[in-house]
């Protein structure tokens, strides 16, 4: 995931979708507004170290994207 001041940008080997997003304390808010009913996702965030877990925390984040690390990018 790519993170900018209001979007992330989500990419997998199957598809890339971009996201508005707010963050509450450890509670992150996904925005999905291009399918017919907009739809929130929401993470819990806990932090290990340099890594960021988002726990699903409704049936629809689960179904969407499932539990995510975010880890700071390494430079080659």
């Amino acid at each position: 995931m790519i993170f900018t001041s209001s979007t992330v940008r989500y990419d997998s080997s199957e598809f890339t979708r971009g996201y508005s997003y707010t963050l509450d304390e450890d509670v992150l808010l996904l925005e999905i507004r291009d399918i017919p009913e907009s739809t929130d996702l929401v993470f819990l965030v806990e932090r290990d170290r340099q890594d960021y877990h988002l726990v699903p925390e409704t049936e629809e984040a689960q179904e969407e994207l499932g539990e995510l690390v975010l880890s700071p990018m390494q430079d080659d």
